[in-house]
């Protein structure tokens, strides 16, 4: 599915979505039997092969229907889901006491989670994300990993690197600002 399409299926999805707050059955079922078949495509990208694939797109489409009463008819459904998504990928791998591994470099990094990977591709800049996380001495680049794909908390990655909290938040906060300025950078 190209940027054009992906931005389609969103508008298509967010009308249902609003439709299906306002009642209409049909057009819930519709929207999470179309949106499902996009989120196996999300999550392998994201992940690669699971065998867990089943269950993270049903929590996922749980999530989505627990919290369909939060969706802003003004925001993208396909944002406002896929953080829903990452959420309960997160909180899957958390329950099983396993986490997947994810490289951060230009093969493997697919999507840096806070930043919308659509968006990203109809601006040209996934690449430019992608190489810029690469220039990252290795420690910030390890925080991110663990902090953005991995889900860990603060805490949890200051455990994993031997780091105080502080020490994590800083080099956290340095690579975001490093990585904000060389996007915006690119923009000009």
């Amino acid at each position: 599915m190209g940027p054009e399409d992906t931005k389609n299926a969103d508008l298509r999805w967010k009308e249902a979505m609003i439709l299906a707050q306002a009642g209409d059955e049909n057009a819930y079922r519709v929207l999470l039997t179309e949106f499902s078949v996009y989120l196996r495509k999300f999550i392998t990208k994201r992940f690669g092969p699971l065998e867990a694939m089943d269950d993270i797109v049903q929590e996922t489409l749980l999530g989505i229907h627990k919290a369909r009463h939060t969706f802003n008819p003004s925001l993208s459904f396909l944002s406002w889901s896929l953080a829903i998504c990452r959420y309960k990928s997160a909180d899957y791998f958390r329950a099983r006491g396993s986490r997947k591994e994810f490289a951060i470099g230009n093969e493997q990094l697919d999507l840096f989670a806070s930043v919308d990977e659509n968006s990203l591709e109809e601006e040209g800049k996934l690449q430019q994300l992608k190489d810029a996380i690469e220039t990252l001495p290795n420690t910030q680049k390890q925080i991110l990993k663990f902090m953005k794909f991995e889900d860990l908390s603060v805490r949890e990655t200051s455990e994993r690197m031997k780091m105080s909290e502080g020490a994590v938040r800083v080099s956290a906060h340095r690579a975001y600002e490093f990585l904000k300025k060389t996007l915006l950078k690119g923009k000009k």
